[in-house]
């Protein structure tokens, strides 16, 4: 994975000990690539479990039906996307 982006933000500090930061603009563009190479034998609870791995890859972490989608596992494979994203966060800390 190879990412750029940038953010912009800004800090807040409260009586010298707490601080509160902000990003308000945060994008970036991830170029993800996926190279693999298979071999053995499966039987069909290996392919169920396998398919079931997938699918909860897929509901837990959405890029992932972007990049498994429109490729097939056999032999061997590669898949490269490109995706664009956005962040923004907040964050409280302390100094000790």
């Amino acid at each position: 994975m190879i990412s750029f982006g940038f953010q912009l933000g800004y800090q807040f500090v409260f009586y010298d000990r707490f601080s509160l930061d902000i990003c308000i603009l945060g994008p970036s563009v991830s170029q993800y690539n996926v190279k693999m190479k298979l071999s053995g034998e499966l039987n069909t609870a290996e392919i169920d479990f396998i398919q079931d791995a997938v699918e909860l890859m897929q509901d837990n972490y959405p890029v992932t039906k972007v990049i498994f989608k429109e490729f097939e596992m056999n032999g061997s494979g590669r898949t490269s996307k490109l995706f664009y994203g956005y962040r923004y966060y907040m964050t409280i800390g302390y100094a000790f």
